[in-house]
C-alpha cells in the first residue's frame, strides 16, 4: 500500500500522477517530477464515484439487452406489440454499440477499484476508458456520416 518517504507531523499522504511516486507531505508539487501531487483521499473517493459510473454503465446495458434481446425473439410473431424489424446488419451494430459501452463501464468499474484499493490511478486501466470511449464516439461518427 502506501509506504511514506518523508512525513512531519501534519502531513498528507499524496500520490505523483507522473511518477507514481508515493510520499506523505505538506508539498503540493512533486519532489521527483515537479508535477502537482494528488491526495490519496481525493483519489478514492473519485474511485469510489467510477465504480458507482462503472456499475451504472454495465447495468443499464445488461438490462437494455435483455429488453432488445426479447424484441428480436419476437421478430416473427404477428401478434408481439413490439418486434425488431432491422436487418441483421442493424441487429449486429446495435450489439456492437453495446458491447463498447459495457466495456467502458467495466474498465470505469476496474479503474475505480483500483484507486480505492492503491490510492491512485492507473496508467494502463485509464488509457483502456479512454480508447473504449474514443472508439465509441467513432463508431457514432461514422454512423451519423453514412445515415
Amino acid at each position: 500500500m502506501l509506504e511514506p518517504k518523508y512525513g512531519s507531523p501534519g502531513s498528507i499522504p499524496k500520490t505523483c500522477p507522473n511518477c507514481s511516486l508515493d510520499i506523505v507531505t505538506e508539498e503540493m508539487v512533486c519532489p521527483q517530477c515537479r508535477h502537482p501531487l494528488q491526495k490519496v483521499s481525493t483519489l478514492r473517493v473519485l474511485g469510489v464515484v467510477q465504480v458507482i459510473l462503472g456499475i451504472f454503465l454495465m447495468s443499464v446495458m445488461a438490462v437494455l439487452s435483455f429488453l432488445i434481446f426479447n424484441i428480436v425473439r419476437n421478430a416473427d410473431d404477428p401478434s408481439a406489440t413490439t418486434r425488431f424489424t432491422g436487418s441483421d446488419k442493424d441487429l449486429l451494430f446495435i450489439i456492437g454499440i453495446f458491447g463498447v459501452v459495457f466495456l467502458v463501464g467495466v474498465t470505469s468499474f476496474a479503474g475505480g477499484a483500483w484507486q480505492i484499493i492503491f490510492g491512485k490511478r492507473n496508467k494502463y486501466i485509464t488509457r483502456a476508458i479512454l480508447v473504449f470511449g474514443a472508439l465509441f464516439m467513432l463508431i457514432g461518427l461514422v454512423v451519423s456520416f453514412l445515415t
